[in-house]
């Protein structure tokens, strides 16, 4: 979001690993050279893992999306675990209620649940979860913001706005 997490002045050693913090995350920054000569490479680790791999494993226990709303991208994450969600990096309360099959020949009415919850207190958001009908893919996550679906986030869409 443009604003400096750690700042150093730096007399002689541009080299080495300068550990810092976003909120309770444990982040690295590792300077190495490339070719012996001055050229630089940077690394950044997050909770000692680089951060395409980080994006990658917490995509297992997360979904993201980054939708437009009222002309601004916002991240909104569904941690799958508890069914948290968050708008931006805060937690939004969310209401929850079960969602039933129109199918009359269904045994079981109940197919899934959606988590019901506001964006800037005026947007009405809702997140669906319900069976893949696959036992491999498991369960799906569908946002709809106004009613509208939204597509999930691309990992290089998730770490190019981290």
């Amino acid at each position: 979001d443009g604003v400096p997490v750690v700042r150093k002045d730096v007399m002689f050693s541009l080299l080495g690993s300068e550990p810092f913090r976003i909120g309770n995350t444990k982040c690295r920054v590792v300077i190495e050279t490339v070719d012996s000569g001055w050229k630089f490479k940077y690394t950044l680790f997050v909770e000692d893992k680089p951060l395409s791999s980080y994006v990658k494993d917490s995509g297992k226990k997360t979904r993201t999306w980054l939708p437009m709303v009222q002309g601004k991208t916002r991240r909104v994450v569904l941690e799958i675990d508890d069914i948290g969600v968050y708008v931006d990096g805060q937690g939004v309360q969310t209401t929850g209620e079960f969602l039933e099959s129109d199918d009359e020949d269904t045994v079981e009415n109940v197919i899934g649940s959606a988590h019901n919850f506001l964006i800037d207190d005026t947007v009405t958001c809702r997140i669906k979860v319900y069976s893949s009908g696959n036992k491999f893919e498991g369960l799906k996550y569908d946002l709809y913001i106004q009613e509208k679906l939204i597509a999930t986030a691309r990992p290089q869409d998730i770490a190019s706005t981290t």
